[in-house]
């Protein structure tokens, strides 16, 4: 992935909001046991994917880029193998 962006998007259904704001964004199961988060450097990507949903601003200029790659329209946030990944909630900025 060429320069990763020093902003990113995600976004969420709003009953994951109170858990995004307390734990922050959680990755999911992906590829061979591997835990990632679906980002993207639009915030419109996702917009007729998720009804009624929150868009987050993510900063990534305190995250590893080591840990960051691209997937189509996606950016990944990788974990490692069997390994959990999360964004803290202080890189996180509600914007709609």
């Amino acid at each position: 992935m060429s320069k990763l962006p020093k902003t990113l998007y995600h976004y969420s259904p709003k009953e994951n909001r109170e858990s995004i704001q307390e734990h922050g964004l959680l990755g999911g199961r992906n590829h061979n046991g591997r835990w990632c988060i679906y980002l993207s450097d639009s915030p419109d990507t996702w917009k007729g994917y998720v009804n009624n949903g929150d868009l987050w601003k993510v900063s990534t200029t305190e995250l590893d880029d080591k840990n960051f790659s691209q997937l189509d329209y996606d950016i990944m946030y990788w974990g490692k193998v069997d390994g959990k990944i999360r964004i803290l909630p202080e890189y996180l900025e509600r914007i709609e």
